[in-house]
């Protein structure tokens, strides 16, 4: 299942690999989709469905990867001023996404400058002067949201099949 970035904020896949500012389509995104695509037809989208039981245990698989980016932006960013901890009590979500050309399970750090992983850049106001905004380039920081998604990818990703797998095997015995 291939996820991949966003220009907007913080986005890392749990189930493929990230190509720049688009997803790419590989097999285990593909079969995602195709279940999910089934559980709809036949049991819909309702509360209740396979398909809605599915999205709940697929995010439930997915649950360690926020606290992974939260324990990482805590050790990560400057602990002077308080800027860790600032970032770290954001909470990244699970999202879960089937459509045809973005299937698959997502983490995304909402408010966030993508920048602030690729380049190690912090956007915050000056002490003491209002509207006085300044940029700093923090070298430490620098792909901390990716290291710690990755480091738990694999683990995520034997979740997340073990999770398809089972919904497959419903599907199958009509369950």
């Amino acid at each position: 299942m291939a996820v991949g970035g966003s220009g907007r904020r913080g986005v890392q896949s749990v189930t493929g690999r990230v190509s720049g500012a688009r997803s790419e389509m590989d097999a285990g995104a593909q079969a995602f989709y195709e279940l999910s695509k089934r559980l709809k037809q036949v049991g819909g989208t309702g509360k209740g469905s396979l398909r809605s039981e599915m999205t709940k245990a697929l995010k439930q698989a997915a649950k360690p990867m926020p606290k992974a980016v939260k324990d990482a932006a805590r050790e990560q960013f400057p602990k002077r001023g308080g800027l860790n901890n600032v970032v770290a009590k954001r909470t990244p979500k699970v999202v879960t996404r089937t459509g045809a050309t973005t299937a698959g399970v997502r983490i995304q750090e909402p408010k966030s400058d993508p920048r602030m992983n690729s380049q190690g850049r912090i956007y915050h106001p000056l002490f003491g002067r209002k509207g006085s905004d300044v940029v700093q380039i923090a070298p430490g920081v620098k792909g901390y949201f990716d290291e710690a998604t990755e480091g738990k990818s694999p683990e995520i990703r034997a979740e997340v099949t073990a999770v398809m797998v089972e919904f497959a095997q419903r599907l199958i015995r009509g369950v």
